[in-house]
């Protein structure tokens, strides 16, 4: 009876299997007197099939015969074994050779000894041949199934037949068909799918397929084409829902970071949670504490320069309530893991990358040139009806060269950055124990005359440690960074595209700066000005777990961070115009010392069990942060000589500022994951969170989120209605997370002191004066996500199509209410009952266009579409917000004064106020007469990536787009054509120029203060300064060739690399200005290029 059980099992699934897939597979032989092994191996190589069998079977059985030519694969087989003692069964891509069964009635005990479940018992390994523990082995067609330990042996009850399916989180599944051997080795390769890619969810990993959360990935291999030194701008136009704007092409400048859109109503409040290998990182400049830190260009210093990108494994964006919901309030924003490359086992190696390159500004405004600009300049003075009057009137006229003209553009931001980045790294190890340890330097100059520059050098090591027994483990990571910037405080490119394109020296005969008295500001002065910041970043961690059980296992992960920053501040006499200067007391420096030290602790307990067949995974952790902050700021006058600038001492006058903050942080959190057949996936997350940023009685807030996912590829009637369909997943999710983003002790009163001007028995005092109204009642601010995704993969996954819609409510905003300065306050903390919602489609798209043993040709494109809009806010109309925000209108919006265009007969710009009336004097509108809104915030924004393979050669091409309302004429924040001072050529050209002009969009050209044009003057709260604003950056191109290893083994190389890299190299836009991105008069993202060889040992 086992025998025709067999039998019929086999006959059942070649009928399910062979009908879809032996159709279409031909195959073409002649051989003569042929192994029945040689007639296997031709299978293999034509079909793809893999051929199951006994060797004693195969090695006594008849030689073969063949001449066929495109037959069929079953007619094949059955011509093999044709008068042989064997039969056939096909298991999906798997052709089961066994003996066959006899006839009824004759003894059928070899078939039944086959048929009997026994012991199998076995070991999984990597290709390198690692043992991989925690890998989930089943059967197929039952609910049986086990896990690897953790030596990676594993003992299951199985017949020959039996189809073991296998599973490992970042390797390719695998299937494997049980044979007579009982003690069996099988070895699983790293994933090729993306499907397969591991995804970090915080405190555990999943793979994209089983994943029920929204999370986005950037690799190593990304962020290392990209010459860059903040790792953040290596992330921009690559995830769907996570927008980055780079405020300034200086180096070690700012960005503004968003995840799925603008929650807060208070714009410190949306930043996202960074985590570095699971310690919290400073998100806002390390600039900003005290008040009033003196801040370099471009929004101040980055925290993310001082993370060398080099040292970065991979990068997660987590998105939706499934995926952030475990880190609780700290997600309400998103959260960004940052994951440190580690040790891996293998012999020791030396890895050595050196670059070296050139940067320069890639788009210059294109402005008027010397004859055009005194053309301007004297129709100006034609329209106004006056002479050119005294030098004071028009310098530029009267004291400058006017027969000579200037580029200034190319004298304050044309010269060319030089790029150098050398990294080192050495690491390898046993499969118990694997180190890495790696060093790096880089520098970056200006493009702005001088000797400016950021230069970094930074060091890494990493250790893992697994006992014998595979049940202790230990892992201890460090990187230390430091910096030292002496960029100007000062961007000249407001200078550079605004002084007049005349003829002015720079320097006076001995060699000091020339004013011209007072008729040039001259921009070699504030470039004098020294800035000196020094960062130092030390980041330590450590994670250690115990098996205490099968499945059961305690962690506990340590962290701490240490961020410095200091700086000095000169304005020196050198930098000042002799005609204002007056001694020592405008001779001035500023101190600055920040630090921020943050501790981290998380014990964890995790369960992984199988329940009713299934994996069941449970998670139970706790977490205490607590952060620091504190800062001083000297500010010193009075130094009787610029050389004595940067020794305190030597000041007559120095006054302080101080600043203390201590944030605490504890919570409780719980995870439960259960995956049914690989098919039904569910995962439950809560936390409860304590802040000490709020008051007795509130400081706790609870959290929590469901995700589920059906992979519905999985369902036998899908494979046989869709073929073509390899994957397929419906996802949702919903939860609640929270914020507790507002300033530190703002539910308690606090004091200043301060000194007192009035005499106080005769003397001045010190004192105390209240700095805040204390709020004892605000809460947690509450956001509400939800979230539905439909995955989907076609033909085997060449094509993978992924759409999200996503809905975060933002509710109870934590804001400073604005309150009566009669109160001696401008605000005081509040929950504010405002509803603001953000919706969006995210969608990402990865096909395989060519793959080709010598070539391969990959696109991946993404975009995302944001929606975001003030759903309620109670009494706005009474509010000090009146004027900045409208329900049922995003929170970006700017309100404008309508415009009706230039008068064609008198060149007068006309607005139209809130009654109606057309008006051509500012000066009778105000705010309430700005009626017409405007959405300032992106419609759409993604990027394009193809990527091309051909032998040893690697191309990779990507752009980065973006769509949204912007000023088109704040370009360099001169409104009145004509007065002192450059215009761009396209704002000279729509000027108004005489009677009956109607295709005029500027007043005609004035230059007094008193002219009808100059009272109607273009402003920046005009509804004609505003355009829709496209533009498309080629953000990056890596070009690398890697030398094949049949050289290389000669001379004894592992890897031998070139590579060239370009950043920022072009920009297409119909903006006319010079950044599109921040449509202003800051330098725009530098165009650099850079050369590179790297080799391993």
């Amino acid at each position: 009876m086992l025998s025709v059980r067999l039998t019929f099992i086999l006959t059942i699934c070649a009928c399910l299997e062979v009908s879809a897939g032996t159709y279409g597979q031909q195959i073409t032989l002649s051989v003569r007197n042929a192994p029945l092994r040689q007639v296997f191996n031709a299978i293999e190589k034509q079909t793809g099939y893999l051929v199951f069998f006994n060797n004693e079977l195969v090695r006594n059985a008849r030689p073969v015969t063949l001449n066929v030519k495109d037959i069929g694969l079953e007619e094949f087989l059955r011509r093999s074994l044709k008068d042989q003692d064997l039969e056939y069964g096909i298991v999906e891509k798997t052709i089961i050779i066994k003996r066959a069964s006899p006839p009824p009635g004759e003894q059928a005990a070899p078939v039944i000894a086959e048929a009997v479940r026994v012991p199998v018992t076995g070991v999984v390994k990597d290709t390198a041949g690692h043992p991989l523990p925690g890998v989930t082995i089943s059967i197929r067609g039952t609910k049986k199934g086990t896990a690897t330990g953790a030596n990676g042996r594993f003992s299951i009850d199985a017949s020959p037949g039996d189809v073991l399916l296998l599973s490992f989180i970042g390797y390719q599944p695998r299937e494997y068909v049980v044979g007579s051997a009982s003690d069996i080795s099988i070895v699983l390769r790293v994933a090729v799918s993306g499907l397969d890619e591991t995804v970090v969810k915080g405190y555990y990993t999943t793979s994209k397929r089983l994943n029920t959360g929204a999370v986005g990935t950037v690799r190593a291999e990304t962020i290392e084409k990209q010459p860059v030194s903040n790792v953040l701008t290596a992330l921009i136009g690559q995830v769907p829902g996570l927008d980055i704007t780079q405020q300034s092409g200086i180096p070690g400048s700012n960005v503004t970071v968003r995840i799925r859109g603008t929650n807060s109503l208070t714009a410190a409040a949306n930043d996202p949670l960074y985590l570095i290998d699971g310690v919290p990182f400073l998100s806002n400049s390390t600039n900003t504490v005290p008040n009033n830190f003196r801040q370099q260009p471009g929004g101040g210093a980055s925290p993310f320069n001082s993370l060398n990108p080099a040292d970065i494994e991979s990068i997660e964006i987590l998105k939706d309530a499934d995926a952030t919901a475990i880190y609780g309030s700290r997600g309400a924003n998103g959260v960004i893991l940052i994951t440190t490359k580690k040790g891996k086992a293998g012999d020791s190696k030396i890895d050595a990358n050196f670059s070296k390159g050139f940067g320069k500004v890639a788009r210059m405004m294109d402005l008027l040139d010397r004859r055009q600009y005194l053309d301007m300049r004297y129709e100006a003075l034609k329209n106004d009806g006056v002479d050119i009057g005294s030098a004071s009137y028009a310098p530029d006229l009267l004291q400058w060269d006017t027969t000579r003209s200037t580029d200034w553009q190319d004298l304050l931001i044309g010269n060319t950055a030089q790029y150098t980045n050398a990294q080192l790294t050495f690491s390898g190890g046993s499969a118990n124990t694997s180190y890495s340890l790696s060093g790096g330097y880089w520098k970056e100059t200006a493009v702005f005359p001088g000797d400016f520059a950021d230069t970094k050098a930074s060091a890494r090591f990493s250790l893992n440690h697994t006992s014998a027994d595979q049940r202790w483990k230990a892992q201890l990571t460090g990187t230390f960074l430091k910096e030292k910037n002496n960029l100007s405080p000062n961007d000249p490119t407001h200078n550079a595209v605004t002084l007049p394109p005349l003829g002015m020296d720079l320097y006076l005969p001995d060699g000091k700066l020339n004013f011209a008295g007072t008729a040039f500001a001259n921009p070699l002065a504030s470039l004098n000005q020294q800035y000196d910041a020094r960062t130092t970043n030390l980041n330590a961690n450590s994670l250690i777990s115990y098996r205490i059980l099968n499945g059961l296992e305690f962690k506990v992960q340590l962290g701490y961070s240490n961020l410095r920053y200091t700086s000095l501040y000169t304005n020196p006499e050198s930098a000042a115009n002799p005609v204002y200067f007056l001694g020592p007391a405008n001779r001035t420096a500023e101190y600055g010392d920040h630090t921020t030290e943050t501790w981290n602790i998380e014990p964890q307990l995790t369960y992984d069990v199988r329940l009713l067949g299934q994996p069941l995974k449970v998670l139970l952790g706790t977490t205490f942060q607590r952060s620091t902050q504190k800062g001083t700021l000297d500010y010193a006058s009075g130094f009787i000589d610029d050389a004595l600038l940067e020794n305190k001492g030597s000041a007559q006058t120095v006054s302080s500022k101080t600043a203390y903050s201590d944030y605490k942080y504890n919570a409780l959190f719980a995870l439960v994951n259960y995956n049914v057949d690989g098919k039904y996936l569910l995962n439950l997350t809560a936390r409860r969170d304590g802040s000490s940023r709020f008051g007795p009685g509130n400081r706790f807030g609870n959290f929590g989120a469901v995700g589920a996912a059906w992979i519905f590829s999985e369902e036998q009637a899908l494979k046989d209605a869709l073929p073509f369909l390899s994957f397929g997943k419906l996802r949702l999710s919903y939860g609640i997370t929270g914020s507790d983003a507002i300033s530190n002790y703002g539910y308690i009163s606090l004091y200043n002191s301060t000194s007192s001007y009035y005499p106080y028995y005769g003397a001045n005092g010190i004192g105390l004066q209240p700095a805040n109204l204390a709020n004892s009642d605000f809460k947690w601010e509450s956001n509400r996500k939800a979230d539905v995704a439909l995955e989907l993969g076609f033909l085997k996954d060449r094509i993978l199509l992924n759409t999200n819609f996503y809905r975060n409510r933002s509710s109870n905003q934590l804001i400073g209410y604005p309150i009566s300065q009669v109160s001696g306050f401008s605000s005081v903390p509040f929950n504010l009952p405002a509803v603001v919602q953000n919706t969006g489609w995210e969608i990402e798209l990865n096909t395989t266009n060519i793959e080709r043993r010598d070539f391969s040709w990959t696109t991946s494109f993404n975009i995302t579409l944001p929606n975001n809009k003030l759903i309620d806010y109670p009494d706005l109309a009474s509010s000090s917000n009146a004027n900045t925000y409208v329900v049922g209108e995003p929170l970006t919006i700017v309100k404008l004064i309508p415009t009706l265009g230039i008068d064609p007969n008198t060149g007068i710009m006309r607005y139209r106020n809130r009654f109606g009336d057309t008006v051509t004097n500012i000066a009778l509108l105000g705010v309430a007469d700005r009626t017409v809104a405007v959405n300032t915030g992106k419609q759409l924004y993604g990027g394009l990536l193809n990527a091309f393979r051909y032998k040893g050669f690697q191309l990779d091409v990507f752009f980065q787009f973006s769509k949204a309302n912007g000023m088109i004429w704040n370009v360099n924040g001169v409104y009145v054509p004509g007065y002192y001072g450059n215009l761009p050529q396209y704002v000279y050209d729509r000027r108004w120029k005489g009677p009956g002009d109607t295709d005029a969009a500027l007043n005609k050209l004035t230059q007094s203060s008193t002219s009808a044009a100059y009272l109607a003057r273009p402003r920046n709260t005009d509804e004609a300064a505003y355009d829709n604003i496209f533009f498309a950056r080629l953000k990056n191109v890596a070009l690398a060739y890697n030398f094949p290893q049949a050289w290389l083994k000669k001379v004894k190389i592992q890897n031998l690399r070139v590579y060239a890299q370009g950043q920022n190299l072009a920009t297409f836009t119909n903006y006319l200005g010079m950044d599109p991105e921040n449509q202003s008069a800051s330098i725009a993202p530098i165009a650099v290029t850079t050369f590179g060889l790297q080799v391993t040992f």
